[in-house]
């Protein structure tokens, strides 16, 4: 299977762990950055993204493996679509430390660092958004001016973010019927 299928695969299909080539697809990812987005621009150009937002994502929300792919399928759209960098790229103090489970997402940042201007901002992921934490959180969305912010993390980030919205546009990335969808969350609310 080419690298092109293998992102393809690890797009469009839910991330599996097990799945030995979703591993070689994250692991291609991390270790090939730039080929990588030209592997991700070209399948979003291809319409394997579903990306139904007029402006760029402005922040996305890297918690474990399984939420590479679709980060920078979030770079790609910002950079490579829209001509503009993530702003923010929000992650756990486990992914910031590269411990355990986190160490893939640890060095995908590091890779993407090389090519991106983000800023960082580290949460906690396991705990309510609260002090610190909820001031750096509430800074993002006032700033983000309808920006979008993509979700991938634990409830309580999720839903600080969504109950605090207020002109941001918010979405979570999630494979279907062959594609990667970015769903509109406030959207999904509302009915």
């Amino acid at each position: 299977m080419s690298e092109k299928e293998l992102i393809k695969k690890v797009l469009t299909e839910y991330f599996n762990p097990r799945d030995d080539d979703h591993v070689k697809a994250v692991n291609f990812m991390i270790n090939n950055i730039e080929q990588s987005i030209g592997i991700v621009k070209t399948l979003v150009n291809e319409g394997f993204v579903e990306y139904p937002f007029r402006k760029e994502p402005y922040c996305v929300f890297l918690a474990g493996t399984a939420s590479i792919p679709a980060t920078l399928t979030a770079y790609v759209i910002a950079s490579e679509v829209f001509g503009k960098d993530l702003e923010y790229i929000v992650t756990s103090h486990e992914v910031n430390e590269g411990k355990g489970v986190f160490k893939q997402s640890h060095d995908f940042l590091n890779q993407l660092r090389k090519v991106s201007n983000f800023e960082l901002v580290v949460v906690d992921f396991t705990n309510p958004v609260i002090g610190i934490d909820a001031r750096k959180l509430i800074s993002i969305i006032q700033n983000s001016r309808g920006r979008v912010i993509v979700l991938q993390g634990s409830g309580f980030v999720t839903d600080f973010i969504i109950l605090n919205a207020g002109c941001a546009k918010v979405t979570r990335p999630y494979p279907r019927n062959g594609k990667l969808v970015f769903y509109d969350l406030l959207k999904m609310i509302s009915i």
